[in-house]
């Protein structure tokens, strides 16, 4: 990915067999997170050295994905990424040939901009279109699962 992010990323480990304590705290957090995120309260606030801060929206989600994850022994990696990303780095996102990327960008599949020689794409459509292609796969493949069924091949 870009350079910026790659000199950014954190992962987090979960904690060992033997640290109770960690596993504790986490669990602890992912408890009142749940509760936070219940829709049910004014703004979810974070204390620090006694401060009181609300956390913006969306905060609340991202957090409770990065300690369910934790708490599920998987370890997260946190990579910031810039708003437009390059034809390769929207590729490595969608798991696909930087060709069959622009084929798609010519096809009209996925919105992007042109401000010079090479194309740039907003992370959140490339994104957007990861979603939609994956659930439309998950659609044909669950029909060709029940067409086999209803021909007893599977």
């Amino acid at each position: 990915m870009s350079t910026y992010a790659s000199m950014h990323e954190q992962v987090l480990f979960p904690p060992g067999a033997e640290e109770d304590l960690a596993r504790q705290r986490w669990a602890d957090l992912g408890n009142a997170l749940e509760y936070a995120d219940t829709g049910s309260h004014e703004g979810s606030l974070l204390v620090v050295g006694g401060e009181e801060i609300k956390l913006p929206d969306g905060a609340v989600s991202v957090l409770k994905l990065v300690v369910d994850a934790i708490n599920r022994g998987l370890s997260v990696l946190v990579n910031p990424q810039d708003e437009w990303v390059s034809t390769q780095e929207a590729a490595d996102v969608l798991g696909v040939s930087r060709m069959t990327l622009v084929r798609w960008l010519d096809e009209g599949r996925i919105d992007y901009d042109k401000p010079g020689r090479h194309r740039r794409l907003r992370l959140r459509d490339v994104l957007a279109y990861k979603e939609a292609h994956t659930a439309e796969q998950h659609r044909v493949l669950g029909e060709l699962a029940v067409k086999e069924m209803d021909q007893g091949l599977y």
